[in-house]
């Protein structure tokens, strides 16, 4: 009976401890279902919870949930422990929370430089990824390993790559990672056939059709640049321009800076100067930050103001913005040289992270045999110790190995990017001579003419200058509209074009008068306006 009742009561204890280790606490199930489309909600769920409370599956699965919502702020963390307690635990029974961590992992592992072991835990998370029925974790892994072919050139297992993470981004009913791929595809067919394709145009406008739906304003705008790269890279520029154009505003320094660039890209190669340094006006210095990419906008921003100066025959400035580009070149290079060693620094700290993982690992296995076999020898002690200095040894050898590896490769790469600089002056010097050509042939072809028509590039912003002017000077066009229901519709817009600095023969020439008829037009102006005579026209419209 005695035997009986222990029995029992033994089997009851293993019964609730299995039973207590496998279940997941509701609340973590909970930010599980929600990490994807609210992650703010779902991190705030987790810090709340204690993780020293938690049973083994409870933190394997809150660790796992922690990189899954850093990974929707596309961040991740600075050391692998909450990697390692997912990729411990996770096995075949969960083949899809198994195939995430091992996901995780190689990204880890990628962004510290150690290809071979990337690609190790990625082959892992595709195993586990064929188990399971997870179309995003499948997705992510087409992804990560379309990356790794990217960078060895290998075009063709790019795309095939790309197309099947598309494919099951579609199963996994992701409308903005589906955008975002179909976008990649299509500028990947861009970069290895830079003309507006069939293929290009068919991805592209996919994109722009999901990001529409999800009113995901960064992805619409992108997505309207890009397809406004097609046409301008084969020098349509009236219709790079026109999704130029359309490409909202974010609110963002970087895609709103870039937008601008882009338009007055355009209308200086159309050869409106004036709507090109109108853009270029947009962007605001200093920026809040001295990224990487506000370098490259500001490179092609004092490129342009470079030839729009060379172009209107003011040497003086463009020699001043050809300096001023040749420090943003030199900004980047120390850019790129800083992040090469940073990458180098991050990498060599993860490698003492990863021995002193081992060293910690090592430690807990040794106090585990003292507890077990306390009979251990002195001599077993010491042969221990002789081997762990070697192995450290071994290990800092490789480690230096490996940096001199990485080292040899950046010196490469600097070297290949100096080259297509290179490549890319040529093609610039190219560009710049068949506009002057352009210039020349078009203005021997007005004086053949000896026609004063308007010019169509100024006519086709009217719209444009007036909304900068409201823009500039707190919606006035409204404001004098209001006040003065005498203005037509012309004063209005004679008084937007004085507040965007229009010179009187520029105006005359916009509204094909002549000269006189702007001065008689700027009296009566003063006139419905109330001005007095000391009263200056511009500076009563500046400060009304």
């Amino acid at each position: 009976m005695f035997k009986s009742t222990k029995h029992t009561i033994v089997f009851i204890s293993i019964l609730l401890s299995s039973f207590s280790c496998s279940k997941i606490q509701p609340d973590l199930k909970t930010a599980e279902s929600i990490f994807i489309s609210n992650p703010d909600s779902a991190q705030a769920i987790l810090d709340k919870i204690n993780v020293k409370n938690l049973n083994p599956a409870s933190r394997a699965k809150h660790a796992l949930l922690q990189l899954k919502v850093y990974s929707q702020f596309t961040i991740f963390p600075q050391n692998d422990s909450l990697i390692r307690i997912a990729t411990s635990y996770f096995d075949q029974n969960s083949p899809a929370d198994a195939g995430f961590s091992w996901l995780y992992k190689s990204i880890f592992e990628r962004n510290y430089g150690y290809k071979e072991e990337q690609a190790e835990s990625l082959l892992k998370a595709e195993e586990f990824a064929k188990k399971s029925d997870d179309h995003r974790l499948k997705a992510n892994i087409y992804c990560e390993k379309a990356d790794i072919y990217d960078e060895q050139k290998n075009n063709d297992m790019t795309l095939k790559l790309r197309q099947e993470g598309l494919q099951e981004y579609v199963l996994a009913k992701d409308t903005y990672n589906i955008s975002l791929t179909a976008l990649m595809i299509g500028l990947y067919y861009l970069n290895i056939n830079p003309s507006p394709k069939d293929s290009t145009q068919k991805y592209l406008s996919q994109a722009l059709e999901l990001a529409k739906i999800i009113k995901d304003t960064i992805l619409i705008s992108t997505t309207y640049k890009v397809i406004g790269n097609t046409y301008f890279i084969t020098k349509d520029y009236h219709t790079a321009l026109k999704y130029y154009l359309l490409s909202p505003t974010t609110n963002t320094e970087t895609y709103d800076y870039n937008k601008w660039t882009n338009i007055a890209w355009c209308y200086y190669e159309l050869g409106h100067l004036d709507s090109a340094k109108l853009y270029c006006s947009k962007i605001k210095f200093p920026h809040n930050t001295q990224s990487y990419l506000f370098y490259q906008i500001d490179q092609f921003y004092y490129n342009i103001l470079k030839h729009i100066s060379k172009d209107e025959g003011n040497i003086g400035k463009a020699f001043y913005y050809a300096e001023k580009e040749a420090e943003i070149k030199d900004s980047i290079s120390k850019i790129n040289l800083r992040n090469s060693f940073a990458g180098l620094e991050k990498k060599y700290n993860y490698d003492k992270l990863r021995i002193k993982n081992t060293k910690l690992e090592l430690q807990y296995k040794q106090r585990g045999i003292i507890i077990l076999f306390v009979i251990l020898t002195l001599s077993l002690l010491i042969i221990m110790f002789i081997f762990k200095n070697y192995q450290n040894n071994k290990d800092q050898l490789h480690i230096q190995q490996q940096l001199n590896d990485q080292k040899r490769k950046l010196l490469e790469k600097v070297i290949e990017n100096n080259e297509l600089l290179q490549r890319q002056n040529r093609i610039q010097q190219i560009l710049l001579q068949n506009v002057e050509n352009f210039k020349t042939q078009t203005f021997k072809a007005s004086l053949i003419s000896g026609k004063r028509n308007a010019p169509e590039d100024i006519k086709s912003i009217k719209d444009e200058i007036i909304i900068y002017a409201d823009t500039s000077y707190n919606n006035i066009s409204r404001r004098l509209s209001e006040q003065f229901p005498r203005l037509t519709e012309r004063d209005i817009f004679i008084c937007c074009m004085l507040l965007n600095e229009f010179d009187t023969g520029m105006i005359a020439t916009i509204l094909e008068v002549k000269t006189e008829s702007i001065n008689i037009h700027r009296s009566r102006l003063r006139k419905k306006l109330s001005i007095k005579n000391e009263t200056n026209l511009i500076d009563y419209l500046k400060t009304f």
